[in-house]
């Protein structure tokens, strides 16, 4: 591939393969986000919930800068224990308006593409080699109400392979899925 600037791009079978690895920690802190992927799953049961449905989802980070796209995988439990988390989520995309119950089939279709903020965090943890590690995950999704004010962002170069939507821009609560 010829365009070695582009951001986020699919290798033909004849590139070649340069950097050793594309990781971005990112500091803690709010971000725009956006629902591009979801995988119905069941969660096993634990000490702190139950066994119980569970949203896998694949959410989209821009960068503090808006020039680099990143992915987080999240769970969202489907149990009643957690539902204020549910509905944080689906009122951060806009899918939820507060005080109105919401299906939550619905709500995963309504949010697809649609732009809300989150808080993410660094997680550290020691892996099974003995060293510490890092990594993001999300604290908590941020109502439109007392989200940064910023003007929308221009769109990214190119989104991930696996994304689901076409990014038109990113201006909150910009649905721009078709599902």
């Amino acid at each position: 591939m010829a365009e070695n600037n582009m951001m986020d791009h699919e290798f033909g079978w004849d590139d070649e393969v340069v950097n050793e690895s594309n990781f971005t920690l990112l500091e803690e802190g709010d971000y725009k986000f956006m629902l591009i992927d979801m995988e119905r799953g069941r969660h096993s049961g634990s000490s702190k919930l139950p066994a119980c449905n569970k949203a896998i989802c694949t959410i989209a980070i821009l960068d503090k800068n808006e020039k680099k796209l990143m992915t987080i995988k999240h769970n969202l439990f489907l149990h009643s224990s957690v539902e204020g988390l549910l509905s944080a989520f689906f009122i951060a995309t806009g899918a939820k308006r507060h005080g109105e119950p919401l299906n939550i089939s619905r709500g995963f279709q309504d949010s697809f593409g649609r732009v809300g903020w989150c808080h993410v965090y660094v997680d550290k943890w020691t892996g099974d080699d003995g060293k510490v590690h890092e990594s993001n995950k999300i604290k908590n999704f941020i109502d439109p109400a007392n989200a940064p004010k910023a003007a929308p962002a221009p769109a990214p170069a190119q989104a991930p392979q696996n994304q689901q939507a076409q990014f038109a821009g990113w201006g909150s609560g910009t649905n721009i899925s078709n599902r």
